[in-house]
């Protein structure tokens, strides 16, 4: 080996290998992971400083190692709770994205991510808690939200911070579309409420009715639009029926929706939940659909359900899907996310976050602050990200964000997920990756 070829491989072999930490505190239950650099080969000969990493497909992937200043992101998920049977992996996906973005991508244009996931227990004043400790403690440069029953309670803290990008997922019109620093990339209320009645057309719906959890003001916040386009689509519309979760049985509700001949019912509820009021409308004689939208579906628990039939609008990408953007997902998952579920649209909705980050991360300067990340995003138009987002986003800086008008609708039968929607692809794709938007 030639002498100057011995010293670059000698400093990248002193590179320490990643390290993760887990933290557990009582009251919240806490999960740091820090991703440092990724080890180098030795013998390269390269005069930059790289590293090769070898993909879940088996090819290898060569990457510069993140060696500039770090980027740290506070997440504040829901693996607890009233929605923690939905929602808990997105934070192991997020975990995961932090190690792949790390070893094969440099980071964040050679920015190392560290990522900070905790638990609130879909609790709002210990998402409040945990936003606070972010901004005054942690000292976060981005804010990662996966919680769609608290996330309303920390934008009181991130909002009072504009220089602090916030994104994930989320469903408040009044934070999503009305905050500047929140970069949303789903659809949100009313229009992730309008497009469930339009997958319930997709699969020839005549009368569409709704269940939801009570325990959850925005579990029941479609009420005022189900009825509208229902209308404007020619579907009769049943009415909303509030259900506790905790409830010995469904029976009273199921055999009302029987007798009122609907055929699809939009259930609103955790996935655990969902599933027993499945089990037991079906027990009771009903043969059509079940509406399940945005972050609800949840490939693990629905799977359990024998003789289920759903149709909805999924918030992101489908985990299903042929297109190499997802096989890169489900690869990356695969090898650095090992052992934990993936197959759910919360955990595909905090991947098209993340890599919305690092696709708006690609001129970042050597030195980073949180502002630095918010002029990033700003400067986002049309983007898609080759088909992860339903519809593109543009952002404006100092600006409340618009409502995404696209979902990914889906039809699951005999155990099968498949991409259904209809009418013009809302992100301009074809196939399992086409979405369908709703303007009305």
């Amino acid at each position: 080996m030639a002498p100057e070829a011995q010293r670059q491989a000698n400093r990248r072999g002193s590179v320490k290998s990643d390290q993760s930490r887990v933290h557990h505190r009582i009251g919240v239950v806490a999960i740091m992971v820090v991703v440092a650099l990724a080890a180098a080969a030795c013998g390269s000969s390269s005069k930059s400083s790289t590293s090769t990493t070898a993909k879940a497909g088996g090819s290898a992937t060569t990457a510069p190692q993140p060696t500039k200043s770090e980027i740290t992101i506070g997440m504040i998920g829901s693996a607890t709770g009233t929605g923690g049977s939905s929602q808990k992996f997105a934070i192991t996906t997020a975990q995961g994205w932090a190690k792949w973005a790390n070893a094969e991508k440099g980071g964040l244009n050679g920015h190392p991510v560290r990522l900070i996931a905790q638990d609130d227990k879909s609790d709002g004043p210990t998402a409040l808690g945990m936003a606070q400790d972010y901004v005054q403690n942690q000292h976060v440069t981005v804010v990662l939200t996966a919680d769609a029953t608290a996330d309303a309670a920390a934008s009181p803290v991130l909002g009072a911070h504009p220089e602090i990008a916030v994104l994930g997922y989320g469903y408040f019109p009044t934070v999503w579309t009305k905050l500047p620093n929140y970069f949303t990339i789903n659809a949100i209320a009313p229009r992730v409420n309008q497009l469930s009645v339009v997958a319930a057309k997709a699969v020839d719906g005549k009368a569409f009715a709704a269940a939801a959890c009570a325990e959850v003001a925005t579990c029941s916040s479609g009420e005022p639009f189900y009825g509208p386009v229902a209308t404007k689509l020619g579907v009769k519309y049943n009415g909303l029926v509030k259900v506790s979760s905790t409830a010995p049985n469904y029976t009273a509700e199921c055999l009302r929706f029987i007798q009122q001949g609907t055929d699809v019912i939009q259930v609103t509820m955790a996935a655990q939940s969902a599933n027993k009021l499945f089990n037991d409308c079906i027990r009771q004689g009903y043969k059509g659909f079940f509406g399940f939208a945005g972050g609800s579906t949840v490939e693990s628990a629905v799977s359990q359900v024998t003789g289920l039939k759903l149709t909805g609008g999924l918030f992101a990408f489908p985990w299903w899907a042929n297109a190499q953007p997802v096989s890169d997902f489900r690869d990356a998952m695969t090898k650095y996310n090992a052992g934990n579920d993936f197959h759910d649209a919360n955990s595909t909705a905090i991947w098209a976050a993340l890599e919305l980050l690092r696709k708006a991360s690609a001129g970042l300067p050597d030195t980073v602050t949180s502002q630095t990340i918010v002029d990033a995003l700003s400067n986002v138009k049309n983007e898609t990200l080759g088909g992860l987002l339903a519809a593109p986003v543009s952002y404006a800086k100092g600006q409340g964000q618009p409502n995404v008008d696209c979902v990914f609708v889906y039809n699951y039968q005999n155990g099968v997920f498949k991409t259904a929607s209809t009418g013009p692809s809302g992100n301009g794709e074809s196939g399992d990756l086409q979405s369908s938007c709703y303007k009305g």
